[in-house]
C-alpha cells in the first residue's frame, strides 16, 4: 500500500502533464483519508487556482493554515489565488505578509511581479533588485528586471540583465532571443542578428526568432534559414500562432526580393492565422467609445472637471491611427534636449479602460481620474529628468477629452495619413501579442477606422483648439515647414538639426522600430500602389477620402 508522500507525488507528477482534473480527483481521495494533514489542502488550493477555481482555492489555503499556524507557504498561496483573480491589494496584501514571516525570495519576487503587472514599475524594480541580493543567479528573476527595465526605456540595463541571464544559462533560446529584441530597440542591428541566429541554432522551432531575423537581416529564400521556415510550414499540425510566424517571415523574404505575388500570398496566410488566434472584439469597442462619448455629454459632471496638478512636466501625446507616423514625430521632437520620447507607454489607455466600467458617482469618478494623472506623472518622472515627454501610444485617440481633463498643460498631436496606407501598413505587420488584433483582417481594419474617424469627429466637435493636426504626407513632402508649426505648437525654438533623425539614438520598442533610424524620405509613402490586389478593398473603401 502507498504512504502518502508517494500519492502526493503521484498528483504532482498529474500536475505537472497539465492534468488537473485527475489530480484533483486524486487530492479529494486523499483528503477523505487525512483530514489532519494541512499539505494535502495546500496541493488542493494550487490545483484549484490551475483550474480558475481561486476562491475554492483560498478556502483550502485557509484550512491548511488552520491546521498548521506556522504553514507561511500557505499565506503566499492565498496571495497567488487573490492575484489570479485580479484583487491585487488582497494580493500583495497576503505576499507582503509571507515575505516578512519567511524572507523567502519567491514572496519578494511575486511582489515584484505583481507590481509590474499593475503598471507600477518603481515599486517592481525595487522589489527585483532587493529579490537578487539574496537570489543573485536566479534566471527568471534577471529576465524579470530586465522587462521592468524595457518599459523605463532603459535598454542598456535590460542588456546586462539579460546578459546575466544568459550566463547564468546559456542552452536556454529565451535569453537570446530576449537579448536580440533589446539590440533591436536599441538600434544594435548587429548584435540582434548575432543573437537571433543563436537563437535558432539552439532551437530550430524557435518561430518569433525567425520573423525576428527577418526585420533585421535579409533572407535570401535559398538560404538555409528560409530552407529550415518553408519545411517548417509543411507541418499541418503546427499551431496557427507559429504558423502566422513563419508566413509573415516568408512575406518578408518575398518582399525583400520583390515577388509581388509570392509576398501577396504569405502575407494572406499569414494574416488569416493570425485572425484565428486573435481576441478582438468590435462589439466592446464600440460599447467602449460609447461609454467615452457619454461621460462627456451633458448629463455627466466631466464637463467642469479639471485636474490642478502643478507639476513640472509637460506630457506630449501624439495620437492616431497606428501607423501614421507616429513613430518619425516622436524621432524628430526628441531630437530636442528638453523633450524625451517614451514610446507607447500603456499606462492611460489600460488605467481608463479599466475605470471606466467602475459604477460610481461623477464625484468619485473624478476622484479616480485624479489619482491616475498622479500616479502617470509619477511614472514619467521616474523614466526622466526631462520637461517634456512624449508619449506615443495611437490608441489614446480614445481618450483626448480625458487627457485634456486630466493634464491641462499637455500637448495633443493628431497624426493623420492617407487611409489605404495606413490599413496596408497595418495589415502587413505583425503586433505582439495582444496588440491591435484587429490589424488581421481587411474588413476588421476598415470598420475601425471607421470607429477611429467617429471618435476624432467627437473629440474635434468639443476641443478643436486643443489638438494639433498633422499630415503625414505633407510632413514628408516638406519636413521643415511643418515640424516648424509643431514646434511652435510647443512653444519651443525650431532647428534644422532636428531633420536628422539618423542622429537620434533613443531606444525604439514599436513596429517601426527598424525604418526609424534612417533618415526622413518618401521611400514607403505611397508603397501600397505595387500591391493592387493586397489593397483593392481598401481603395475601394477609402479612394474617396485619399482623394480629398
Amino acid at each position: 500500500m502507498k504512504n502518502i508522500d508517494e500519492e502526493l507525488n503521484e498528483v504532482q507528477k498529474n500536475f505537472s502533464k497539465g492534468d488537473y482534473q485527475l489530480a484533483l480527483r486524486k487530492i479529494n481521495k486523499l483528503i477523505k483519508n487525512n483530514k489532519r494533514n494541512y499539505i494535502v489542502y495546500n496541493y488542493k488550493g494550487i490545483i484549484l487556482v490551475a483550474l480558475k477555481s481561486s476562491s475554492e482555492a483560498i478556502e483550502n489555503f485557509k484550512k491548511a493554515l488552520h491546521l498548521n499556524p506556522d504553514f507561511i507557504e500557505a499565506i503566499g498561496n492565498i496571495g497567488m489565488a487573490y492575484h489570479e483573480m485580479s484583487y491585487f491589494e488582497k494580493a500583495i496584501e497576503n505576499y507582503k505578509k509571507a515575505y516578512e514571516l519567511s524572507g523567502l525570495v519567491q514572496f519578494e519576487i511575486n511582489l515584484g511581479n505583481i507590481y509590474l503587472e499593475t503598471r507600477k514599475n518603481k515599486e517592481a524594480i525595487y522589489h527585483f533588485n532587493n529579490a537578487l541580493k539574496k537570489d543573485s543567479r536566479n534566471e527568471y528573476l534577471h529576465q524579470l528586471l530586465a522587462e521592468a527595465y524595457i518599459r523605463d526605456i532603459k535598454h542598456e540595463l535590460a542588456i546586462e540583465h539579460h546578459k546575466i541571464a544568459i550566463s547564468i544559462n546559456p542552452s536556454n533560446p529565451e535569453n537570446y532571443y530576449l537579448l536580440g529584441s533589446d539590440y533591436i530597440w536599441s538600434g544594435n542591428k548587429e548584435m540582434a542578428i548575432k543573437n537571433f541566429i543563436i537563437t535558432l541554432n539552439i532551437d530550430h522551432k524557435y518561430y518569433e526568432a525567425y520573423y525576428a531575423l527577418s526585420r533585421v537581416h535579409t533572407i535570401k529564400i535559398t538560404d538555409n534559414i528560409a530552407k529550415n521556415i518553408l519545411e517548417l510550414n509543411k507541418i499541418s499540425s503546427l499551431p496557427d500562432k507559429n504558423k502566422a510566424f513563419l508566413n509573415f517571415t516568408l512575406a518578408k523574404i518575398y518582399d525583400d526580393k520583390n515577388d509581388i505575388s509570392n509576398f501577396t500570398a504569405h502575407i494572406t496566410k499569414a494574416n488569416s492565422y493570425m485572425k484565428n488566434v486573435s481576441k478582438f472584439n468590435f462589439s466592446k469597442t464600440y460599447e467602449l467609445l460609447e461609454k467615452i462619448k457619454y461621460k462627456f455629454s451633458n448629463k455627466s459632471e466631466l464637463s467642469n472637471f479639471s485636474c490642478e496638478i502643478n507639476n513640472k512636466i509637460t506630457p506630449i501625446f501624439i495620437l492616431g491611427m497606428p501607423r501614421s507616423g507616429s513613430s518619425l514625430v516622436e524621432q524628430i521632437l526628441s531630437n530636442n534636449e528638453l523633450i524625451f520620447g517614451a514610446g507607447e507607454l500603456s499606462s492611460i489607455n489600460e488605467s481608463l479602460s479599466e475605470s471606466i466600467n467602475i459604477k460610481t458617482s461623477d464625484k468619485k469618478y473624478i476622484s479616480i481620474l485624479e489619482n491616475i494623472s498622479l500616479d502617470y506623472y509619477d511614472r514619467l518622472s521616474h523614466i526622466t529628468d526631462k520637461k517634456y515627454v512624449i508619449d506615443k501610444l495611437p490608441l489614446n485617440f480614445y481618450w483626448i477629452g480625458f487627457i485634456i481633463k486630466m493634464f491641462p498643460h499637455a500637448k495633443i498631436i493628431h497624426t493623420i495619413r492617407n487611409p489605404i496606407a495606413v490599413s496596408y501598413s497595418l495589415y502587413k505587420t505583425l503586433f505582439a501579442e495582444g496588440v491591435l488584433e484587429f490589424s488581421y483582417d481587411q474588413d476588421d481594419i476598415i470598420q475601425y477606422y471607421k470607429l477611429y474617424e467617429d471618435m476624432m469627429h467627437f473629440w474635434k466637435g468639443l476641443y478643436q483648439k486643443e489638438i494639433f493636426e498633422l499630415d503625414y504626407e505633407l510632413l514628408i513632402n516638406n519636413p521643415k515647414q511643418e515640424v516648424k508649426k509643431i514646434f511652435n505648437y510647443l512653444g519651443l525654438k525650431f532647428e534644422n538639426s532636428y531633420l536628422d533623425i539618423s542622429n537620434n539614438k533613443r531606444s525604439v520598442t514599436t513596429a517601426s522600430d527598424i525604418q526609424i533610424r534612417n533618415k526622413i524620405n518618401s521611400k514607403g509613402l505611397n508603397s501600397w500602389i505595387k500591391y493592387p490586389k493586397l489593397t483593392e478593398k481598401f481603395s475601394s473603401e477609402f479612394n474617396s477620402i485619399a482623394q480629398r
